[in-house]
């Protein structure tokens, strides 16, 4: 029982290894996206105020 659970143990890391890029990834494009959005909306903001 024990030395099952070692093994799946082990062959779970790399797959939470992989797990763990893709949710870098995810936030470094959600992060670069949002500040597109908020420059966007800053130059819509400046440009009422501008009125």
């Amino acid at each position: 029982m024990c030395s099952s659970l070692l093994l799946a143990g082990n062959a779970i890391e790399p797959v939470l290894i992989q797990m763990k890029d893709y949710v870098l990834y995810l936030k470094h494009n959600l992060n670069a996206q949002a500040i597109g959005w908020l420059k966007e909306e800053t130059l819509q903001i400046e440009e009422i105020l501008a009125i």
